[in-house]
Parts: C-alpha cells; structure tokens; sequence
C-alpha cells in the first residue's frame, strides 16, 4: 500500500495541474487551490478520524464568502453583489439540503445518519462554488458515495452498520463540479 503522503503530493499535484489548465493562472486558479487543499484536508481526516474539524470549513465558509464578493468571476459575472448572492445561496443549499437529510435519515433510522460535519463542508462547497455547482456536487457525492458504499458492503469489507465517512465523497463531487463550473452542462442539470 502506498503511504498517505505520498498519495496527498500526488493528488494534490494532479488536482493543481488540472485546475491550472482549467482556469489557467488566474485568481480562480489560486482560490480554487484554496478549496482543493481544505477539501484533500477534510477528506483524508473524515477518512481516518470520522469528523471534518470546523477548523477548516468555518474559515472555509467565510473565505468563500469573501472571494465571491471580490472576485465576482468566480461566479461567471462582474457584480460582485450577484457573486455574493450565489455564493450565500451555495452555503444555504449546500448546508440546509444536507441538514434537511440528516434530520430525515435520523428520524427514519432512529439514529444519527450524517454527521454535522458532512453538512458544513457541503455549506463550505457552496460558498466556494454557489448553489448550482453545489446541487451537481451533492449529486455526483451522493452516486460515488452510494456505489463505492455498495461494493464495500457487497465485498464484504464494511457492513451495513458500519459508518462509512462522506465527506471524500462530497469532496470528489465538488472537484468534479469545479471543472464543470461555468460550462453549458451544468445549465442542462440546473
């Protein structure tokens, strides 16, 4: 198996190099790294520990907030009030659709479902990236979650009790939203 490091370099690398051929060296290039680098970071610690430290979605959050209001071209627009509204409506959407999901998933299963911490980081997503990106990326998050779930469950590896974390999967959802951000398919989605 091969060290954590050197798979966190790897993809790290990987993930700059398609953004930079994406967005080349512009601002959205360096703040989109930003959410890169949280989103590797809260996956990996999701992975191993269970939990997304509100270390680095709050700041997240708040960062993401703040980017789309100067940098309005994270939202495809130059006004910078209608980058913000998208980016606030990201965080509502985001967070509320997951929240709304836990509070369904733990009424039905009598117990908890979703961690809050799967909730912020959707709400730190949608800060980032805005309230459609962020619908594509619960969607992709929730088909890889589900299938990769599936296979573990079928292989025998986890069991239906088992948590199995969901914040990596949020994260690769959102890469994947990232690059089609801005692109006619995401109009055909929304």
């Amino acid at each position: 198996m091969l060290p954590r490091y050197f798979i966190v370099e790897l993809l790290t690398s990987s993930l700059f190099l398609l953004l930079f051929i994406r967005f080349d060296l512009t601002a959205s290039f360096f703040i989109f790294s930003l959410l890169i680098l949280a989103l590797i970071l809260a996956s990996f610690i999701d992975w191993e520990h269970y939990l997304i430290p509100d270390l680095v979605v709050y700041p997240g959050i708040v960062l993401g907030l703040l980017f789309n209001l100067i940098f309005p071209e994270l939202a495809f627009s130059n006004d910078s009030l209608y980058a913000l509204k998208e980016s606030f409506l990201g965080v509502l959407v985001g967070g509320g659709f997951l929240y709304l999901t836990a509070l369904a998933g733990e009424i039905v299963m009598k117990k908890e479902a979703m961690g809050g911490g799967d909730v912020k980081l959707l709400a730190m997503i949608g800060a980032f990236l805005g309230w459609r990106s962020v619908l594509l990326a619960i969607f992709f998050g929730s088909i890889i979650g589900s299938v990769v779930s599936l296979a573990l469950i079928g292989l025998k590896i986890k069991k239906r009790t088992d948590y199995i974390p969901f914040g990596p999967y949020l994260s690769l959802g959102a890469v994947i939203s990232l690059f089609y951000k801005g692109s006619t398919f995401l109009g055909y989605y929304i």
